[in-house]
Order: structure tokens, then sequence, then C-alpha cells
């Protein structure tokens, strides 16, 4: 119904559109096409001219025909859970009998958690490259961010680095203390800095070779001109 990334041209995160590539832990382990995935993954509205699955609530018709239709149930952007599993079967994220508002399928050894409830937990600032969560916890959980996992991304619990997780197969959390806390997560690949460090030793050669020859080439012209 749209043929061009709408999210591209007005700034709308989107699940599904002309995308350009997708992380193979998206692709491959979490349930992208699948009703409950996109609520896990906070989709909460669909953009067509018909619903696209049962359920659906009309929000909004446009004169060109085109409907906006919430998906009621849609998990929110960042939330809180205390119980925590290690990832083997990927049905168990579409397994209506799991709850994923309350347990997390964790890749490896899932993280030791409290049981609890009441976190209250509020999306502060979201970037390309840098989100900040506000997270108010009662006890020990893990803090999910309905964002792709993918190296490079960095977890920072009031300042201090704190182990990344990768949970239901695609998503970031990360675990967090009893109290008021500031969470961020950072996009900050290794890889670049070496870059960078690495383009820099070799400006700085370069400028040692040069910069002899260009005084050499001065002392020259004085020469010839006395």
């Amino acid at each position: 119904d749209i043929p061009y990334n709408i999210g591209d041209w007005w700034g709308i995160d989107t699940l599904g559109a002309y995308t350009a590539s997708v992380p193979v832990n998206m692709w491959q382990q979490s349930p992208l096409f699948h009703p409950t995935g996109r609520l896990m993954m906070g989709v909460r509205f669909h953009l067509g001219s018909k619903p696209s699955r049962e359920g659906q609530q009309l929000a909004f018709e446009g004169r060109s025909g085109l409907k906006v239709y919430e998906n009621p149930g849609a998990f929110p952007r960042s939330w809180a859970v205390h119980t925590a599993e290690t990832f083997h079967n990927p049905g168990r994220l579409v397994d209506p009998q799991v709850d994923l508002k309350r347990i997390a399928l964790v890749a490896g050894p899932a993280p030791n958690l409290e049981t609890c409830q009441g976190d209250t937990i509020d999306v502060l600032e979201r970037q390309p490259e840098r989100v900040r969560i506000s997270a108010i916890m009662r006890c020990r959980g893990l803090v999910i961010l309905s964002d792709n996992y993918f190296p490079g991304w960095r977890a920072f619990v009031d300042g201090k680095e704190s182990p990344l997780h990768e949970v239901n197969g695609a998503l970031r959390g990360v675990v967090v203390e009893a109290g008021d806390h500031g969470i961020e997560f950072r996009y900050q690949p290794r890889t670049v800095w070496i870059g960078a460090i690495l383009t820099s030793l070799a400006t700085l050669a370069a400028l040692v070779c040069v910069l002899p020859l260009r005084r050499r080439r001065r002392l020259k012209e004085r020469r010839f001109c006395h």
C-alpha cells in the first residue's frame, strides 16, 4: 500500500518496510512475522488499507483509503522482568503459555533475579546511537529495551558499564539492582575506535615524513634566491 520507506521519509520507527538489511539474530531467531513477536517489539500500529491480523482496532482513516490500526497489547518500549531462563528454543517466543512481559529468554547463562512487582520504567531519550532510561526497581531485575541487540552496543547503569544481554532472540537487556537508576545504551563499537586510532597514527606518520621534505625544499629555495 505504501511503495516507499515511510519511516525514512518521516523519521518514524518501522518494523516492516522496504528495508535494506536485517540483522541475522532478528531474521533467524526472533518471531519477526508473528503477531506475538510484533507485540513484543512494541509495534503499536499497522498502516494499510486493511487489518493485518485479527483484533486490530481502527484508529484513523485517511481520504486516500489508507487506515491506521492499533494493536492492543503492544509492549512498551522498555519494561522489566524478574524471571529469566536460557534461550534454547525459538518456539518458546510464540508459546501462548510464555508471558514475555514477565519472563526473559536470555542467550547464554540466565542472570539471577529477584521476585517483586511495581517497577517503573521510562524511556527519557532515544537516538540512533544512544538511549537513556529511568528505572525505579523494587528489586533486582532485567530491564529490556525493544531495540535490536547488535555487537557494538554497550550498557551503563549509573555511569558504570554493565554486561549487556541478548534477550528474546534479538533485544537488549541489562540487570539493574533495586532502587532508582539511570540506564544508558550506547553504540560504541571498539572496531571504530581502533580504526580511528590507526588513522590518527597514519596521519601522524605522514606528517613526520612530509615536514622534513618541506623544510629541505624551503632551504633549497632560499639558497637559489641568494
